[in-house]
């Protein structure tokens, strides 16, 4: 690095200014305090960096702006936003937790993927899951366990849904059901007879699982599909 240029400029009215210029490096230095505000800017051939300070806010404009420390702590009484026009990633080595006291929006335009060891969802009410073209639940191995109080399945295809329900163990009240017993459909629409075998034209079916004394702990439970049209 060749000889520096440095001057001081005292102003009743601009105030005072510092330059140190680099040369042989292109690059001029300004430090300006003017009396409102606090100017910072590093210029160089290609990029310029400036910090801006006035009595009410801090405006830095950098092309890489990176902060260590080991430990950091940003609070605001107000609104907050971190907006990124490309990729925006968060890491942590060790546990990361999401909180707040109000209302929390997640959307992403395009897909959503949740991945851990294991996920569990509670709501204290209500729970929704809505899809247009289609809703699937896989488990390769181990228990697929539905509890409620009733059960209610809306759509196409009753007849298989009955069907199939006397042949899977529904937990009812935490403790499960066997798949033994009697089951007992009955189905009802104008103009036409009542068919041991439900049929998807049908407007409304109901089927029962009752399995027999033989339930776990001696106790009988029952099970209760009701499916509208």
């Amino acid at each position: 690095m060749g000889t520096l240029i440095c001057k001081v400029e005292l102003d009743k009215v601009k105030g005072i200014t510092v330059t140190v210029d680099n040369e042989d490096g292109k690059i001029t230095q300004t430090v300006t305090m003017d009396g409102t505000t606090l100017t910072i800017k590093v210029k160089g051939d290609k990029e310029t960096s400036t910090y801006e300070q006035k009595q009410d806010s801090i405006k830095i404009k950098v092309k890489e702006y990176l902060l260590e420390a080991e430990t950091i702590t940003c609070k605001s009484t107000k609104a907050t936003l971190h907006d990124s026009k490309d990729t925006f990633t968060q890491t942590s080595s060790k546990a990361m937790k999401i909180e707040t006291q109000d209302k929390l929006d997640i959307k992403a335009t395009m897909d959503a993927s949740f991945k851990a060891q294991n996920i569990n969802i509670e709501a204290q009410m209500k729970l929704g899951v809505k899809a247009p073209m289609g809703i699937s639940m896989e488990t390769s191995g181990g228990e697929f366990k539905v509890s409620a109080l009733k059960l209610a399945v809306h759509g196409e295809g009753c007849g298989s849904l009955l069907r199939a329900a006397s042949n899977v163990a529904l937990a009812v009240d935490g403790a499960p059901c066997s798949d033994t017993g009697s089951e007992r459909e009955t189905a009802a629409s104008p103009g036409m007879q009542i068919f041991s075998q439900t049929r998807n034209a049908m407007s409304a079916a109901r089927s029962t699982v009752v399995p027999g004394r033989a339930s776990l702990g001696g106790v009988t439970r029952a099970s209760r599909i009701v499916l509208p049209s």
